[in-house]
């Protein structure tokens, strides 16, 4: 009895050390009037706020918090808000984010690893500029349980070990064609073999602990032949712009890659099965809908400038007073 009891203490204690996660409860007090004014200008303000040298007019929220692992996942959740109703011209609209999105870093500090979150409470809506007086951080690792029981498997070695490969580069998502007079130009033989590897041109995770693909995953080609007649292959490339759906506050939103305006995909014709897009049987029902109208989603956001140097953080234009 005593075996079997040390020995669920023992699963017990492991669990607690890989999977753990915690809620904390903030408050954001933004006083009576939530912007001062100082010899360099007007700014947006609250209690114990903290501001990045010669950056914004924004405000950021910081903590430290202790944590149980070597990495951690963190959510803002229930985040309340009011609407800004005073007049804000030093604040442009490219400067007021759609979203809340946290900025973390594991440090260390006394001997104990701690999750360091910084994030600007204020965010902008169809009614207009919000602050955000309240919301919960909740931290989490549960991949890391995955991690202590060996679950995560690595590429014994990668595609591009063997073989004759192609690189080609894209600039945005979309669906390309090549013609099969196009592959061979690029020394590809047979391209009614060919296969395409990438993984597109999304940024790499910021936190480790998220999985990603150790290799070149496989892209999915539909073969056939254009209006001309030509032999073709057509594939869908994900660019280096993510668009997704921010549950959060109910909108799409966009996040670019830091570090690459391309995306890279690798084409073979003697490596692997090819990933074919079947045709779909057509349908013969009569439609009781028709669309006429949809929403479309678009940006503007220019990297021109880095006030640094350095850093993933730019601008689109600069502006210069007389």
């Amino acid at each position: 009895m005593k075996k079997r009891r040390i020995s669920l203490l023992f699963i017990l204690l492991l669990l607690s050390l890989y999977s753990w996660g915690k809620v904390y409860h903030r408050e954001i007090k933004w006083g009576e009037n939530p912007i001062i004014s100082d010899h360099s200008g007007n700014w947006l303000c609250f209690e114990n706020a903290s501001y990045e040298p010669s950056a914004t007019f924004l405000p950021y929220f910081h903590e430290a918090i202790v944590i149980e692992g070597e990495s951690a996942e963190v959510n803002l959740k229930n985040i309340k808000s009011v609407l800004l109703n005073q007049s804000v011209p030093f604040l442009g609209k490219d400067q007021v984010s759609l979203s809340v999105l946290p900025n973390t870093q594991i440090i260390e500090a006394a001997g104990e690893k701690m999750l360091s979150i910084s994030y600007v409470p204020v965010f902008q809506d169809d009614e207009g500029i919000k602050l955000v007086t309240s919301f919960d951080i909740e931290i989490s690792s549960d991949k890391l349980l995955k991690s202590a029981n060996g679950l995560l498997t690595s590429a014994a070695n990668s595609v591009l070990s063997s073989g004759n490969w192609i690189k080609v580069k894209t600039s945005g998502s979309g669906i390309y064609k090549l013609t099969y007079s196009q592959l061979n130009s690029m020394g590809i033989d047979k391209p009614e073999d060919v296969r395409i590897y990438g993984n597109g041109g999304y940024g790499l995770p910021l936190m480790n602990n998220e999985t990603y693909p150790d290799d070149l995953s496989p892209v999915p080609i539909l073969k056939g032949k254009d209006g001309s007649g030509s032999e073709c292959i057509w594939f869908y490339v994900s660019g280096p712009v993510k668009i997704y759906y921010d549950e959060t506050y109910n909108q799409l939103v966009h996040l670019k890659n830091a570090y690459s305006d391309d995306a890279y995909y690798f084409i073979t014709d003697d490596a692997g099965d090819a990933r074919e897009i079947q045709i779909a049987d057509e349908v013969i029902a009569t439609p009781n809908d028709t669309v006429s109208s949809y929403d479309d989603f678009k940006f503007y956001d220019d990297d021109n400038y880095n006030l640094i140097e350095s850093g993933r953080r730019w601008f689109g234009h600069l502006f210069v007073g007389n």
